[in-house]
C-alpha cells in the first residue's frame, strides 16, 4: 500500500512536469495547464488540426515513457534493499534455529541423565 501511495504522486508529478515543459515548447500559444485539464482523452477537443493532435499525443506518450522509466529506476533501486532485508531475515532465522537446536540438545541430555 505504501508503494502505491508514494508511486502515484511521483508518476503524476512526472507527467504534469513533462506536459508543462513540452507543450509550450512544441506548441507555442498553448498552455500545458489546458492540456492537463483536457486529459489524454480530451486532446481532440483542444487540438485545432490533425498535426496538433499528433504533437499532443506525442507529448503524452513522452510523459508516459518517463513514468515507466521512473518506475523501472525505483524498482532497480529497491532490489539491493530487498536482498539486504532477506539476508537479515535469513541470518535471524539461522540464529533462532541454532538456539532452538541447542535447547533441544540440552533437554535430551537432561533426559538421558
Amino acid at each position: 500500500m505504501l508503494r502505491r501511495a508514494i508511486a502515484i504522486p511521483m508518476g503524476q508529478t512526472a507527467a504534469i512536469n513533462t506536459l508543462i515543459d513540452l507543450v509550450p515548447k512544441r506548441l507555442p500559444g498553448l498552455s500545458g495547464r489546458i492540456v492537463i485539464e483536457a486529459g489524454a482523452i480530451g486532446l481532440e477537443y483542444i487540438a485545432i488540426s490533425a498535426n496538433m493532435l499528433q504533437i499532443l499525443r506525442s507529448i503524452w506518450s513522452i510523459a508516459i515513457v518517463r513514468i515507466i522509466y521512473m518506475c523501472i529506476g525505483l524498482t532497480v533501486a529497491s532490489v539491493p534493499f530487498t536482498v539486504g532485508m532477506e539476508w537479515l531475515n535469513a541470518k535471524e532465522a539461522s540464529v533462532k534455529k541454532r538456539t532452538e537446536t541447542q535447547a533441544e540438545n540440552i533437554e535430551l541430555e537432561v533426559r538421558l541423565h
